[in-house]
């Protein structure tokens, strides 16, 4: 009898673990064949941060800018996008941003979205949600290399943006 149940289980869990393999086989061909096609972008939101902190609060706490100032340097970073981003089934994709027109390659590996593998020009997007008809990506980018209060210390500014397109 404890050989028969050592059998059942070994069995059930034979199959669960299949399922799941296949599962998320399919959940990552199922992404990939989502994001073929031309995609618009709709609109593009974007956060700022400088140390943690909402780049206008920064600006105001840090420097004595007042909140008009604040807001007037902190539209420097605002991205008005618009165009089209179209993804083959090669793994190519063409852009044509504010008129200008890009291509290049892409892969898609679980969530990530990455644009130009390898290059100088790579971009990591991670998808936070996907249908055949929408798309919302985000991409995070950090830089370090200012010291805009003078205090000897650069200052981290972390920029999202997130993408949110329709076909």
């Amino acid at each position: 009898m404890n050989k028969l149940n050592l059998l059942k289980q070994g069995t059930l869990l034979l199959l669960v673990s299949i399922f799941v393999l296949t599962s998320c086989e399919k959940d990552e061909d199922n992404k990939k064949d989502d994001l073929i096609g031309k995609w618009n972008i709709t609109s593009v939101e974007s956060e700022i941060t400088i140390n943690g902190v909402n780049i206008i609060d920064y600006l105001m706490d840090e420097l004595g800018l007042s909140q008009s100032e604040a807001e007037e340097f902190a539209e420097w970073f605002v991205f008005e996008i618009t165009g089209t981003i179209e993804f083959n089934s090669d793994g190519t994709y063409e852009t044509i941003i504010d008129g200008e027109s890009e291509s290049g390659t892409w892969e898609l590996i679980d969530n990530t979205l990455i644009l130009d593998k390898g290059t100088e020009s790579e971009m990591e997007f991670e998808i936070i949600s996907i249908s055949s008809s929408k798309l919302v990506i985000e991409f995070v980018e950090t830089d370090n290399s200012e010291d805009i209060n003078e205090d000897g210390t650069n200052e981290t500014f972390i920029i999202k943006m997130r993408w949110n397109c329709s076909k």
